[in-house]
């Protein structure tokens, strides 16, 4: 039996040979393996503001590890309702795409470091990262992921961090109005100002609700303590990542399990119906069979690699990691949910049930299945050539045929009783 936080258990299962937390798995025949800055002052705010109260007892970290198009919005929309939450969703966005160029990044302190290329944040930089997330610490961090928003600031993802936003976008047009009033940039009455405009190519999906222009890091110190105070305050501090690897997590848990009451939800979905939803919406230009082929080998690869370390760190770590895929928050979300929460030592109140029930009807089987009315049999073929390993590790049915595909009355995933 695996444990929860507060003494109640749930049942264990089959992850590839070894006890796991994927949830529910009562039938053991089942194979779920499932700038630089000079001024003194200014730098002595930044090096003095690592917060050592970094999180007391009572305060909870939830995790979010994903992948594109799995239901993470919607894990993270549900658990965000909890009392007290803090959320960041999708912080590492500004990094990866660093990364893709092989920037330089600036952190408050002046420091600087040259990224290597990569589709994936390196681990120790997006471990340290997320540990300054999580422990409210958020002026460690870099320029560009303390300026990047990735929805709208008005979204419901950006309640809890819009006020910070807002302000910068205030100061940067008041910032904005300073320098259109000066002959010359280098006149602007503030030390070393820093311009991260970045080229109209590389500016990330939706980085029109940031202040690409704002230069002054005393704007980005005045503005910190909106974040970092509602970080510090709430009870739950909930992260959401689909570009977070499970290296980087083990790092992550290094440096900070001693610190903060933490837990790891692991979201998966079937690789079909993720490539085939990637494919509807042409993300990363998958619509060219031969992105396609190369992307659902890399995800399929990624997904792999997490799984094989999870096997590794879940015994290191007891309690610490949920297993969960996309398909069992669809086929029966409030059983789901009040088991994870449970798992997570909170509770499943009215007001979350009741939240849950009205949330489900956007997130249903017949949605989930949506791929199969969809996927041609070539695009079927490749993700199969690539994945099909995947499927009994996390409990999915390998479906050989389009009529198989096509006829919904044969299961694609083994049901959680």
């Amino acid at each position: 039996m695996v444990h929860s936080g507060k003494g109640k258990t749930r049942k264990s299962s089959i992850y590839a040979g070894n006890d796991t937390s994927l949830p529910r798995n009562a039938n053991a025949n089942i194979n779920f393996s499932f700038k630089v800055l000079t001024n003194p002052e200014i730098l002595s705010q930044t090096a003095d503001a690592t917060f050592t109260s970094k999180v007391n007892g009572k305060v909870k970290v939830i995790i979010i590890l994903a992948y594109m198009h799995t239901g993470s919005t919607y894990l993270g929309d549900v658990l965000h309702q909890l009392p007290g939450s803090f959320y960041e969703y999708e912080p590492l966005r500004s990094l990866q795409q660093a990364s893709r160029y092989r920037d330089a990044i600036t952190f408050m302190n002046g420091s600087r470091k040259q990224l290597q290329r990569g589709k994936a944040v390196a681990y120790q930089l997006a471990a340290k990262a997320v540990e300054h997330m999580v422990t409210c610490n958020h002026r460690n961090l870099d320029y560009g992921t303390l300026l990047h928003a990735f929805r709208s600031i008005s979204s419901a993802e950006y309640q809890d961090v819009a006020p910070y936003f807002r302000c910068l976008r205030s100061n940067s047009m008041m910032l904005e109005k300073r320098r259109a009033n000066h002959a010359s940039y280098n006149q602007l009455p503030f030390t070393n100002p820093m311009s991260l405009e970045l080229p109209a190519r590389r500016k990330p999906k939706g980085s029109r609700n940031y202040p690409m222009s704002l230069t002054d890091p005393n704007t980005i110190l005045s503005c910190l303590p909106l974040l970092e105070s509602r970080c510090r305050n709430a009870t739950v501090r909930l992260t959401k990542f689909i570009r977070l690897s499970m290296k980087a997590t083990e790092m992550l848990l290094r440096a900070i399990n001693n610190m903060v009451n933490v837990n790891i939800i692991h979201l998966v979905r079937d690789p079909r119906a993720m490539m085939d939803s990637q494919l509807r919406k042409n993300d990363m230009g998958v619509k060219r069979f031969a992105v396609f082929q190369t992307r659902t080998k890399y995800m399929c690869s990624c997904l792999r690699k997490n799984l094989h370390l999870f096997k590794k760190l879940n015994p290191m770590y007891p309690n610490k990691f949920y297993s969960l895929r996309y398909e069992d928050l669809v086929d029966r979300p409030l059983v789901t949910f009040e088991d994870l929460l449970s798992f997570l030592g909170l509770g499943f109140g009215h007001n979350m049930e009741r939240y849950v029930k009205n949330s489900s009807i956007n997130y249903t089987p017949a949605r989930a299945a949506v791929w199969r009315e969809h996927i041609s049999i070539e695009h079927l073929r490749i993700v199969d050539k690539y994945c099909r390993d995947l499927y009994p590790v996390l409990g999915y049915v390998p479906l050989d045929t389009l009529n198989q595909v096509r006829n919904l009355t044969v299961q694609d995933h083994i049901q959680l009783p």
